[in-house]
């Protein structure tokens, strides 16, 4: 060019040769060796490419070819060739490797969210006499269905009718059909049976015909006033 300049892009090292002819024919020559330096290679990888929300997956990137030590910068601020993250939905990380010649590569790895279900759990009383019993139900939402229930106890399904002796806490966890899970609790309180005498006036359950006997109910401790008194006879 008639300016003696050009621009050049080798896809590796290369030596360009020029020769100069001035206006008298007079020559003169000259070259320039351009050295290229290969990018370097990175890897994105992690140990899990789909998680459940709230869970984390661990990154990594390697470096190869290029000129070692690699520097990593990843996409979100950290920097390093390991990291952990919790993404709360479907993220994309990309890592830049740097050489030591000043030389970049990237790669990418994305981390795949799945919504974890919720589950509820509800007692149809939350307090029971001894002796009685409660109707325990399920519910999911969210997630993926269908869900699987587990209770702690080894009972299955839903509605649950329970009996328990002393007061109980039951926990049920559901699991979706991609594997994420939840878990939520009721407790059923049972208060003891009431402890119930019956004693006649005096301190006598026998008296002569005509004669009149006065019967007070007594009640022990564990219940709850107030009371109602149902007689066998009517009274």
């Amino acid at each position: 060019p008639p300016n003696g300049t050009v621009d050049v892009t080798p896809s590796q090292t290369t030596t360009y040769n020029v020769t100069v002819t001035d206006a008298n024919g007079c020559v003169g020559e000259a070259s320039i060796t351009i050295v290229v330096n290969p990018n370097p290679m990175v890897d994105a990888d992690a140990d899990r490419t789909t998680i459940c929300a709230g869970e984390t997956a661990n990154l990594s990137a390697t470096g190869s070819e290029g000129q070692a030590p690699y520097t990593f910068a990843w996409s979100n601020g950290f920097s390093g060739a390991n990291q952990s993250v919790s993404p709360t939905t479907t993220t994309t990380y990309t890592v830049t490797v740097t050489d030591s010649n000043g030389c970049m590569g990237n790669d990418s790895i994305t981390i795949e969210v799945n919504p974890k279900p919720e589950v509820s759990i509800i007692s149809d009383k939350g307090t029971i006499c001894l002796g009685d019993s409660a109707i325990i139900t399920t519910s999911a939402t969210g997630g993926t269905a269908p869900y699987t229930f587990i209770w702690d106890n080894g009972i299955t399904g839903s509605p649950q009718v329970v009996r328990p002796t002393q007061t109980t806490t039951y926990a049920v966890t559901v699991t979706d059909a991609n594997g994420c899970m939840d878990t939520s609790m009721v407790t059923v309180t049972v208060t003891p049976g009431l402890d119930v005498s019956i004693s006649a006036s005096a301190g006598d359950s026998t008296l002569c015909e005509g004669e009149t006997a006065t019967l007070t109910v007594g009640v022990g401790s564990g219940g709850v006033e107030p009371y109602t008194y149902m007689w066998d006879n009517g009274l």
